[in-house]
This record gives structure tokens, C-alpha cells and sequence, in this order.
């Protein structure tokens, strides 16, 4: 595997996330064969899981990344985030898409939670269709937040 590419989520989850994961999480993550990751290598989408795991990909910068996962017909995505010099650039736009085509037709549920504060996060996805169907009450720390709960179907 390509550590570099491991390491340059991470610091985007820096960028992103109070709770960062670290690379070890990442290859814990991807050590089963469920779960994967979409990254935006320059201007390039990869697909990384188990089986496909590059180890000689040159690139520039890692802009951006999800990491999901697809089980029994149903999926859900774990993290997405942005570099921060790229937001507002139409890049959560791809790697959503890239999402919805890679599960197409395996999966018929689509799941997620995220921040209630999180606003932006809502928005796009409300816009590839997830609704919102519950609400977990003080369900993060650092800072204390809902987290609410969406699917798509």
C-alpha cells in the first residue's frame, strides 16, 4: 500500500474532523474486504479496498477522499472530506457520484450520520437524496452535538 496516500487523508481529516483518524485506522479500515475508499488524486479518482491497494501511484496532491463501506445490499459512508484549499470546487460533487456509481446496482440502502451543526454536510447530501431518520441526542463530544441520521433508499 501506498503510505503516502494514507498519511495525506489523515491530514486532511486533521483539516476536517476533531476525532482524525490516523493511518493505522485506515489500514485497519481497509484490511476488510467491506470497506473502501474513494480518493481524488489530482484530478484522478481511485478506488482503494482489499484487493486493490496501489503501490506506485505518483500524484501531486490527494484533494480529497470517502471512505464507505457495502454490506448485504446496504452501504454506508463513514467520512468524506474536502482538502480545505479545494472546498467549493465541486469535488464532494465527484467523489459522491463516484460513490453512488461504485454501490449502484450492489447496494439499496445508503446510511450516514453527521454533526446536526453540520450544515454543508446536510446540504449535499439531502441533495443526492438521503433523508433524515432519526436523531441520536448528545451523541458527539468535542463539541457536544446530535448526530443525526439519514438514508437514502
Amino acid at each position: 500500500m501506498n503510505e503516502r496516500i494514507l498519511e495525506d487523508i489523515t491530514l486532511i481529516e486533521q483539516e476536517n474532523f476533531e476525532d482524525a483518524w490516523n493511518v493505522q485506522m485506515l489500514k485497519d479500515t481497509l484490511s476488510f474486504d467491506y470497506n473502501f475508499i474513494i480518493v481524488l488524486l489530482d484530478e484522478t479518482i481511485t478506488i482503494l479496498n482489499n484487493e486493490s491497494l496501489p503501490e506506485n501511484v505518483t500524484y501531486t496532491e490527494l484533494n480529497g477522499y470517502l471512505i464507505g463501506n457495502l454490506v448485504a445490499g446496504e452501504s454506508e459512508l463513514l467520512r468524506i472530506a474536502i482538502k480545505d484549499k479545494f472546498k467549493s470546487k465541486g469535488l464532494s460533487n465527484l467523489i459522491m457520484n463516484t460513490y453512488l456509481k461504485y454501490t449502484g446496482d450492489k447496494a439499496s440502502s445508503y446510511f450516514l450520520e453527521v454533526r446536526s451543526n453540520n450544515y454543508i454536510a446536510r446540504k449535499l447530501y439531502e441533495k443526492y437524496g438521503y433523508q433524515s431518520i432519526a436523531t441520536r441526542k448528545n451523541y458527539y463530544s468535542n463539541p457536544v452535538d446530535d448526530a443525526v441520521i439519514y438514508l437514502r433508499q
